[in-house]
């Protein structure tokens, strides 16, 4: 089984408001025009092309023109384009709950990301 991670979206810091702990994006950024979004469905159409399975952290980061930024108290991001260690944890996680996994999965998850 092979999956292939779709691109993080890049924050645009000047939307940003950690305070509140999320971002606002431009109309471009959650547009079909944005190149994060036009990047994952390039590589989604090679993926299933070629018999592998797609993941899109998009999906699971933003939602109404807001992205996540922290998640239990905790930085999803390194930086402006980098996911934190438990930002991958996090979206570890999410894959992992919206798939059909198989024992091999769960042991992964059991014994790496720990909650």
């Amino acid at each position: 089984r092979v999956l292939v991670f779709g691109q993080v979206p890049t924050l645009d810091a000047s939307a940003c408001s950690p305070a509140q702990r999320y971002c606002f994006f431009p109309e471009l950024a959650v547009s079909e025009r944005d190149p994060v979004v036009l990047a994952n469905r390039e590589v989604a159409g090679l993926a299933a092309a070629y018999g592998a399975e797609f993941f899109d952290p998009q999906s699971f980061l933003c939602a109404n023109g807001r992205c996540r930024l922290w998640a239990n108290d905790k930085s999803l991001y390194l930086n402006l384009s980098h996911l934190s260690l438990e930002g991958a944890r996090y979206l570890a996680r999410q894959y992992l709950q919206s798939s059909n996994t198989t024992s091999f999965y769960d042991d992964i998850a059991r014994d790496a990301l720990p909650k």
